[in-house]
């Protein structure tokens, strides 16, 4: 989903798959989930290899395997889902003007 192979996905940082302008959330979202202060929001922007951005349906569970924390995180491409709410939404506002 991301482009990488399995062995660049390992190298890289949370720097890598997000948008820049998203790191200061996710990066706070990834603290207070870990700290079980809250979870994380469920809808996350990811950014490919390629560059492109795409968003997703983020279930994250946090894992300890031998005194050790893991953030296990399972997601999903909403983008087209997004696509057609973001066209609804204009649809909604062209009929509206009509009225």
């Amino acid at each position: 989903m991301l482009g990488y192979t399995q062995e660049e996905f390992r190298t890289l940082d949370i720097d890598d798959i997000h948008p820049h302008e998203d790191l200061a959330f996710i990066n706070d979202q990834i603290g207070k989930f870990s700290r079980g202060e809250e979870g994380l929001r469920s809808e996350i922007r990811f950014k490919r290899k390629d560059g492109s951005i795409f968003s997703t349906d983020l279930r994250p569970a946090l894992l300890t395997i031998a005194e050790k924390k893991y953030l296990l995180i399972n997601f999903n491409d909403i983008t087209e889902r997004k696509r057609m709410e973001e066209a609804l939404t204009a649809n909604e506002v062209r009929y509206r003007s009509f009225f």
